[in-house]
C-alpha cells in the first residue's frame, strides 16, 4: 500500500512561522543584550566614545562632519565653532580609529545627518610612521608582537560597539576590521573578555551605556593650559620593531636618509581615502581632507605631502599641516594632540576657512528645534574652558576661589578645612566661600571662629548642598546623597558615585569634579597658617 504524503494545513504553516519569528527575535534580543553588556563593561572606554553624540543629536542637524581620529575630537571645540559662526558640527571621531573605521563611522552617520561639508582627518595616512598605528597597517604580519588591547583590537571593538545592533553596516564592518586587525572573535565579545569587571561597575557605567556622555554638549575635548613649552621628550632612532612597542604618544622618531626615502604612501591608505572621497561624493556632499597640527617627523611630513597630491588628483582640497599657522610646543598638549589653547585657534582656523570656501547657514538666529543642542550650549564652552584652567593655577586660596566661583553647575566643589586656621584665611575668602560659592555662613563662622576642628562642605552653582563641622575633627563617614549623586568622605578621601576625588591634608583642601565628565579636575591644599604669597 502507497502512503501518500500529507500535506500540511495552513495552521501547521503559521505555526512553524511563528517558531522561526520567535527564534528570530530571541535572536536580536540576545545580540542587543550582549553590545549592551560589553559597553557597560567596558566602563565608557571606548575609543568611538567621541562620536556616541551622533545617536544623541537631532535628525538632520549637522552641517559639518568631522571625520577621523583623536586629531578631530581633541583639537575641534564645536560649540565654540558654533558661537563663532553658527555652524552645527558633531565629531563621527575615535581615539585611533584607521581610514577603514572611519569610511563606517560616516555611512552610519549618513543614516540620520546630511551634512554639507565633510572634513576626514589623514592622519592614520602616516601610520607607518607614527607611534603606534603601525599596529593598524601591519597587523596581520605582525600579530604576534602585539598584545591584548592594542589597537587592532581597540579599533575593531570599538567601532563594532559603537554600530547599534541592527545596523545595516555593522556585518561588514566587523568582518573587514577582523581581517585587517588580526584580531581574534573573542575581542568582539567584551562580555566575555571583560568579564572580571562586574565588582568595579559604577554609576558612570551605566550613565554612559545610556549615552549621557560629556560629547553631547557639543564641547570637544578641554585641557586647560597645559602646555610642552620648555618640556623636552624623547627622541628614538626609528625601527619597525620599536614603533610596534612604543603604545603611548611621546616619542619623536627620528629617519635616515635611506628610510626616508622608502617612506612611501601605502596602497591601503590610498584606496582608503579614495573609498571615502567617493562615498561622500555619491552623496552629493563636499569632502575636504586636512592634517591637524602635531609634532610631526619628517616621514610623516611626506607622506602627507604625498596625501595632498592624490587630494589633487581626486580633485578634492586638502589643508595641510602648515595652514592654519599653528606652530610651536607652546600650543601642544603632547606630541600629537594640541592644548585648549592651540584647538582654541584651529577652531577659529576653520571657522573662517568654512566661511571663505563654503555657503553654510548661521544657524544662531534659527528658532528650529533641530539646533536645540548648540543654542543652549551657547557660551558654556567658556565656563568649561574656566574650569578646566584650574589645573596648574598658580595662585594662593583667594585667587583660586575666585576662580571657583565662576562655575556652573556641572561642577561639584569638595571642600574640607582641618587644622589651626591663622592669616592663611582672610577675610575676602570668608566672603567668597559665603557670597559666591554659598556655603552656610554659620558653619563656616563656627569653624572659622573655633579654630579647630574640621569643615566640611559640597557646593554646585553658587548654592551649598550639604556642610557639617565636627569641633574635634571628624570622627566618623560622611555620606550624602546630593543631586542624585553618592558623595562620600571615608578614609581621607573624597568619593562621588564611586570615583575617587582626592585626599586631604592638613589645611584647606579643595577638590573640583566635573559631573559631565566623571572626573576628578583638580585637588589641591591651602596652607591656613599662613598668608599666601599672592594675597
Amino acid at each position: 500500500m502507497i502512503k501518500l504524503p500529507i500535506k500540511k494545513g495552513k495552521n501547521d504553516m503559521r505555526k512553524l512561522a511563528a517558531f522561526w519569528l520567535k527564534f528570530l527575535v530571541f535572536l536580536c534580543l540576545l545580540a542587543i543584550a550582549v553590545n549592551a553588556t560589553g559597553t557597560l563593561l567596558s566602563g565608557g572606554d571606548d575609543v568611538t566614545q567621541s562620536a556616541s553624540s551622533l545617536k544623541h543629536l537631532p535628525a538632520e542637524s549637522v552641517d559639518v562632519l568631522w571625520l577621523g581620529t583623536s586629531h578631530m575630537n581633541y583639537n575641534i571645540i564645536p560649540q565654540y565653532l558654533y558661537d563663532l559662526c553658527g555652524v552645527t558640527s558633531a565629531m563621527a571621531t575615535g581615539n585611533s580609529v584607521d581610514l577603514d573605521a572611519s569610511y563606517w563611522m560616516l555611512r552610519q552617520a549618513l543614516l540620520t545627518q546630511s551634512p554639507q561639508v565633510i572634513v576626514l582627518d589623514v592622519y592614520p595616512a602616516a601610520a607607518p610612521y607614527c607611534y603606534f598605528y603601525v599596529q593598524n597597517v601591519l597587523a596581520l604580519e605582525y600579530r604576534a608582537a602585539m598584545s591584548e588591547g592594542s589597537n587592532p583590537y581597540n579599533t575593531a571593538t570599538g567601532v563594532a560597539r559603537w554600530l547599534p545592533v541592527g545596523s545595516p553596516f555593522k556585518p561588514g564592518a566587523i568582518a573587514e576590521a577582523y581581517t585587517r586587525s588580526g584580531a581574534g572573535g573573542e575581542a568582539y565579545f567584551e562580555l566575555t573578555r571583560m568579564h572580571s569587571r562586574y565588582g568595579e561597575l559604577a554609576r558612570d557605567n551605566f550613565e554612559y551605556l545610556q549615552g549621557d556622555t560629556r560629547s553631547i554638549r557639543n564641547f570637544g575635548y578641554l585641557y586647560g593650559d597645559q602646555s610642552m613649552e620648555g618640556q623636552e621628550y624623547a627622541v628614538q632612532a626609528y625601527t619597525q620593531e620599536a614603533a610596534l612597542q612604543a603604545n603611548e604618544v611621546g616619542t619623536y622618531w627620528e629617519f635616515t636618509d635611506e628610510q626616508l626615502q622608502a617612506a612611501e604612501l601605502l596602497d591601503a591608505s590610498v584606496n582608503a581615502i579614495r573609498r571615502i572621497v567617493e562615498y561622500a561624493r555619491d552623496k552629493g556632499i563636499e569632502i575636504v581632507l586636512c592634517a591637524a597640527p602635531y609634532m610631526t617627523n619628517r616621514a610623516e611630513e611626506k607622506l602627507f605631502a604625498q596625501v595632498g597630491e592624490l587630494a589633487d588628483e581626486l580633485g578634492v582640497p586638502f589643508v595641510g599641516l602648515e595652514e592654519s599657522g599653528i606652530e610651536g610646543l607652546q600650543y601642544m598638549r603632547d606630541l600629537g594632540h594640541l592644548n585648549d589653547r592651540g584647538a582654541r585657534l584651529y577652531t577659529e582656523f576653520w571657522s573662517d576657512y568654512l566661511a571663505d570656501h563654503y555657503d553654510l547657514p548661521d544657524r544662531r538666529e534659527s528658532a528650529d528645534s533641530r539646533y536645540t543642542p548648540w543654542r543652549e550650549g551657547t557660551g558654556r564652552y567658556d565656563v568649561q574652558r574656566a574650569a578646566m584652567s584650574l589645573i596648574g593655577m598658580e595662585t594662593g586660596l583667594t585667587g583660586y576661589l575666585e576662580a571657583l566661583a565662576a562655575l556652573d553647575g556641572d561642577y561639584l566643589v569638595l571642600i574640607s578645612a582641618q587644622g589651626d586656621v591663622y592669616e592663611g584665611f582672610t577675610e575676602s575668602d570668608w566672603l567668597l566661600m559665603t557670597e559666591m560659592l554659598g556655603m552656610n555662613g554659620e558653619a563656616v563662622e563656627e569653624w572659622y571662629y573655633t579654630g579647630t576642628g574640621t569643615l566640611d562642605g559640597v557646593c554646585c552653582g553658587g548654592r551649598m548642598l550639604a556642610s557639617a563641622y565636627a569641633p574635634e575633627g571628624r570622627t566618623k563617614t560622611i555620606a550624602w546623597n546630593l543631586l542624585g549623586h553618592e558623595i562620600t568622605f571615608e578614609d581621607s578621601r573624597w568619593r562621588v558615585d564611586g570615583n575617587s576625588a582626592g585626599s586631604t591634608n592638613t589645611g584647606m583642601n579643595i577638590a573640583v569634579y566635573s559631573l559631565p565628565d566623571h572626573m576628578l579636575m583638580d585637588c589641591r591644599t591651602f596652607d591656613l597658617t599662613q598668608m599666601a604669597w599672592d594675597e
